[in-house]
């Protein structure tokens, strides 16, 4: 394939590197009676593969056959970055953009498919390209790796498009889109497209999760925790729902029922890094401050390793759970015991090490206070809400305290 020609538009084994001399010649030859665009992008392709001239001319001959054909057009613009030739049909330059853009993110060169993402967006997608909707998702999932884009733009291009032309694309393209959004920590959007997904195919584990963790952060209790008994339930061996309805019933102040069912994966022989740190904060909630500070050693000692965590930051966002060395909590429970000074070194060292982790600002602001220094504290709270998705995991955060969430509270700027 030439760049990232889309697989079976055209006749594979004519565009192989591999194209004897002879193969061309045959493909030159039939090209000089026809008009036919295929015959002139073939060759086109062909020739820009074994870096020969004429590759240019062929495909504009294609594009001139047929003034349509977006793949002529892309693999023009392609071979000689100028877009000029794109179609002019409704939305037919904006998916050649597209294209474009997808062979350069494919070759890493995230500028200039940004630049090609931005023209293709400079006007409203037309309904006529709804059915192109994975097109939009690949690329996108592809731009993502990138970093050099905004995601969440081009995602809710992708559902306008979608509302406008009353247009359900396939399940997984649908999930997708809501994983997209979930990545970048706009949950509700997230929400709407797994709700989308699960009214055509219910029953699915991993948009269950997900919805309960959507329910979890808007402090909808009942309903979150209800999601990971479903989840846990058919995959029992998955640790970290399991973590997140303990800390569910935490956030509902059944401090004594959550602290039970870490009993219960205890007696299973279950516990991880996660859920010995989910002891800790029960125990803390119920004033065994010693026993706390024993969970979070514990949870301290089984931590995982900083990249093991941070593929699992990828996947839940909540950056307070299983956090290398588990700094924050062991601040958290040093504090409860007035170690101030030991407490301090454990969360400067956390952040350190980990400084997009959101609870371990909250304890690090909490400690400020108890040292009399509330500017810092102040500062301490505008960098945990500067980080994503800090500003929505607050109300759970505060709840999830067991100690000083109100005087943390009082350190947020009024409306």
């Amino acid at each position: 394939m030439y760049g990232g020609y889309p697989v079976g538009v055209v006749d594979v084994t004519a565009t192989s590197p591999e194209l004897t001399t002879a193969q061309i010649a045959v493909w030159r030859e039939r090209i000089r009676t026809t008009t036919f665009a295929n015959y002139h992008l073939h060759m086109g392709i062909a020739l820009a593969l074994r870096s020969e001239s004429g590759a240019a001319q062929a495909l504009q001959r294609a594009c001139e056959s047929d003034p349509g054909c977006v793949e002529a057009a892309v693999a023009l613009a392609e071979l000689t970055g100028d877009t000029s030739c794109l179609p002019a049909g409704v939305g037919m330059r904006q998916l050649g953009l597209l294209r474009l853009a997808d062979i350069e993110a494919k070759a890493g060169r995230w500028e200039r498919a940004g630049a090609y993402i931005d023209a293709m967006l400079a006007v409203p997608l037309p309904i006529e390209l709804a059915c192109y909707a994975e097109e939009f998702v690949a690329c996108t999932e592809i731009l993502e790796v990138g970093r050099r884009i905004d995601v969440l733009v081009i995602s809710r291009a992708i559902v306008a498009l979608l509302d406008a032309a009353s247009f359900e694309p396939d399940l997984e393209t649908s999930i997708r889109i809501g994983h997209l959004f979930f990545r970048h920590h706009a949950y509700d959007e997230a929400a709407a497209c797994y709700r989308r997904y699960e009214r055509r195919a219910p029953g699915n584990l991993d948009i269950r999760f997900r919805l309960g963790f959507h329910h979890m952060i808007n402090l909808e209790l009942a309903e979150a925790e209800q999601a990971f008994i479903g989840y846990t339930a058919r995959l029992p061996d998955d640790r970290f729902p399991v973590a997140l309805r303990v800390l569910t019933v935490l956030a509902d102040a059944r401090a004594v029922d959550a602290a039970g069912l870490v009993a219960e994966e205890e007696a299973r022989q279950k516990l991880d890094s996660s859920l010995w740190a989910c002891r800790g904060l029960a125990f803390q909630h119920l004033g065994d401050l010693a026993g706390a500070l024993a969970a979070y050693e514990k949870a301290a000692e089984i931590a995982p390793s900083l990249e093991e965590y941070r593929r699992m930051v990828d996947r839940e966002q909540m950056a307070f759970l299983g956090a290398p060395g588990q700094g924050g909590l062991l601040a958290l429970g040093l504090l409860a015991l007035g170690r101030l000074p030991e407490a301090k070194a454990k969360v400067d060292g956390a952040l350190r090490q980990l400084p997009e982790s959101g609870f371990d600002w909250l304890v690090n602001a909490l400690l400020l206070l108890e040292l009399s220094a509330e500017q810092q504290a102040r500062e301490a709270m505008k960098a945990f809400q500067a980080g994503s998705p800090n500003a929505l995991l607050l109300p759970l955060f505060l709840r999830l305290l067991p100690m000083g969430a109100d005087r943390l509270r009082a350190l947020l700027p009024t409306a």
